[in-house]
């Protein structure tokens, strides 16, 4: 345990209290993780770097309060080194790179961006003996873990973590390429019921798990499959038959949801210098409609 100085308040960057229960930090990191996840938008998106930074001070948070020991620790340093007061309306995730000391960044001075960024969790639990492989591999176990868990709950996995036909149907509305992608790049997989551009029924004959189909899947797929699960996530479930009224009214409108997604797809097609913005944009829009879809609207 070799980090010094005030930690960042883990608590704040899950949104939760102090005296929060392990599930609900469980339930805090499922929805920070998707918020923040960097596969939610394009690999040469200018929001990527920030976005990997808040998923991995996530991970760290996750890391340190989902073990009783690690917490219990955490804790204890927080009270040693109190960090100064910090208004109520402070972003935790701009705190934390204030203090987190680049020069303890793995793989020596200066890190490598935001990839080999500095974390006091890490540095703190680990101490230097670990390498920012064994740190991305650790990151890649904890979030696989939630994240199957959230499609098992969804129905977009089985209890062997297997992707189910509701999985590959989100995919159903892109272009034959994704199935192109499956059938030539991932061993054991087969389709069947192909029916125009929907997949069908696509199941792994080598029981390959739900995320790491994922990972091999077009980073476009990706995004679409984690919009889709944030949309399910953050959408209250529905009120009982007999408050109709109530649902109708608390029903989200189209203007009040998917606004960054939106924004992009609206930047891409203002920017672009192709003859066709629509299919120099496709991957945006792709990216809105799969978003808006979640909370049931079309586009």
């Amino acid at each position: 345990m070799s980090a010094s100085g005030p930690p960042p308040n883990y608590y704040a960057i899950l949104e939760v209290s102090q005296s929060a229960s392990t599930q609900q930090i469980r339930d805090a990191y499922k929805r920070a993780a998707l918020k923040y996840h960097p596969d939610r938008v394009p690999a040469t998106s200018p929001d990527r770097e920030a976005r990997t930074r808040k998923f991995q001070l996530v991970n760290d948070a996750y890391y340190t309060l989902s073990d009783p020991a690690r917490r219990r620790e955490y804790d204890l340093q927080r009270h040693r080194h109190p960090s100064p007061p910090t208004p109520p309306e402070a972003d935790p995730f701009d705190f934390a790179e204030d203090h987190e000391t680049p020069g303890g960044a793995p793989g020596g001075e200066g890190g490598g961006g935001a990839q080999n960024a500095y974390s006091w969790a890490w540095n703190f639990f680990t101490g230097q003996g670990a390498t920012p492989r064994d740190r991305e591999e650790a990151e890649e176990a904890q979030f696989g873990d939630v994240f199957e868990e959230m499609l098992r709950e969804e129905g977009l996995a089985d209890e062997g973590n297997r992707p189910t036909r509701s999985f590959w149907s989100i995919l159903g509305g892109v272009s034959g390429g994704a199935l192109g992608f499956i059938v030539a790049n991932v061993p054991g997989m087969v389709a069947g019921a192909v029916a125009g551009n929907r997949l069908g029924a696509v199941r792994d004959a080598r029981g390959k798990s739900v995320y790491a189909v994922f990972q091999e899947l077009p980073q476009a797929d990706r995004a679409r499959l984690l919009s889709q699960l944030a949309a399910k996530v953050f959408t209250p479930a529905p009120a009982p038959a007999a408050a109709t009224k109530t649902t109708d009214a608390s029903k989200p409108k189209p203007c009040c949801v998917c606004k960054d997604e939106k924004s992009r797809r609206d930047e891409c097609m203002l920017m672009s210098k192709s003859a066709n913005p629509e299919e120099d944009c496709k991957s945006t829009i792709l990216q809105y409609k799969a978003c808006m879809e979640g909370f049931g609207f079309k586009v």
